[in-house]
């Protein structure tokens, strides 16, 4: 019987050399160490962090490539999960190929210099970034935003994570603002970040020690 095999960023139908890094009865995770056939959707991937970076999972292969590996992923599940064994069409609804996402989760690395990132794939390590192709232009500027606060210090070092979403029209941000505990004044946090980010619409500001505060803006 075979033992189904787990490589991550391997496309269907290359040859690899890998190196098996986790094994269970029936299960087998591997690191990818050589590429003997590539894929013909293989890509160079638009980011530099891709494959180190937990963020992203297919910026390797052709964007239409990426579709059809959803469209398949999702029959998949419906099978697997559902017991839907459908063989019909799935007509996918894509958005663009970069620049789409409008949520994002940010953590804090405490390094020196301190920064935001994302963690590594299956990790607790957070690789710092500056800057992130996937995100809308409205995360990405109050990404940029952020993590000039984070780097500079003037982000409190209790927090631990930041969430963000922009609506549909890419103007208006709403944070989530995760901290150990509040060792300054809400008024005080919920003024750092409305001067940090002019589209800032709410904010959540979160005492892991204590309750959440709800701290909305203004309706503009």
């Amino acid at each position: 019987m075979a033992i189904p095999f787990f490589a991550p960023y391997v496309l269907p139908g290359e040859e690899i050399r890998a190196e098996i890094t986790s094994r269970k009865k029936k299960l087998v995770w591997a690191k990818p160490l050589e590429i003997f056939k590539a894929n013909p959707a293989r890509v160079k991937p638009v980011c530099p962090h891709f494959g180190t970076c937990g963020g992203c999972h297919y910026q390797h292969a052709s964007y239409q490539a990426q579709v059809n590996f959803k469209i398949e992923i999702l029959r998949e599940t419906l099978s697997r999960m559902g017991g839907v064994n459908s063989t019909g069409e799935i007509t996918p609804h894509t958005a663009e190929p970069l620049h789409y996402r409008n949520r994002a989760q940010w953590a804090v690395s405490n390094a020196n210099p301190r920064a935001l990132g994302y963690y590594l794939p299956e990790s607790n390590a957070i690789v710092p970034i500056d800057h992130c192709d996937v995100l809308s232009p409205g995360l990405a500027d109050t990404f940029a935003r952020l993590q000039e606060i984070t780097r500079s210090a003037a982000l409190p070092s209790e927090v631990l994570e930041i969430e963000a979403f922009v609506d549909s029209s890419d103007q208006k941000i709403a944070l989530n603002v995760a901290f150990t505990e509040f060792r300054n004044p809400v008024p005080e946090l919920t003024r750092l970040f409305h001067d940090t980010v002019p589209a800032l619409h709410s904010l959540l500001l979160l005492d892991q020690k204590r309750t959440a505060s709800n701290c909305p803006a203004p309706v503009t």
